[in-house]
């Protein structure tokens, strides 16, 4: 397998700077037999990278993290990293993935209304929010955690 390693190819690490763009471009031309391999460091995308045509590629990792962006103002906001299309023999490995953005938030409810049939829930300070955030579901569990 011939090894490719993005930061040779100009593809450098950045928490906040995308490199979607690049990084598809660079994935898309190691067709077959190749070992991309990403240093350490986070590598941020604002959209899906799509890998078409590919034939024994292998996506490696040093301790690096491919981190997404999610919008938690649309109920659509969590787009992920990549999508294969026609490839044949892939693998990832040693690759951390994460957001920019959590994508869950928690709380404590701190008051009951059964009558009106709501309640009041208190997030947690480390969860911040501004109001707009679109809540898709809500769990729920006991301080026990059940």
């Amino acid at each position: 397998m011939k090894p490719v390693i993005v930061t040779d190819c100009g593809i450098v690490p950045s928490a906040n700077i995308c490199c979607a763009d690049a990084l598809e471009k660079l994935l898309n031309q190691c067709k077959e037999n190749c070992e991309v391999i990403l240093p350490e460091g986070v590598y941020f995308l604002t959209r899906r990278i799509l890998i078409s045509g590919c034939k024994n590629l292998t996506i490696r990792g040093e301790n690096a993290t491919i981190r997404t962006h999610f919008d938690n103002k649309v109920k659509s906001g969590m787009d992920g990293a990549f999508t294969f299309q026609d490839c044949e023999n892939l693998t990832l490995k040693n690759l951390h993935f994460d957001t920019d953005v959590s994508p869950n938030i928690s709380g404590t409810v701190c008051n009951i209304d059964p009558e009106k049939g709501c309640f009041d829930l208190q997030i947690f300070d480390e969860f911040p929010i501004d109001g707009d955030e679109y809540l898709e579901a809500i769990n729920s569990v006991d301080n026990e955690y059940t």
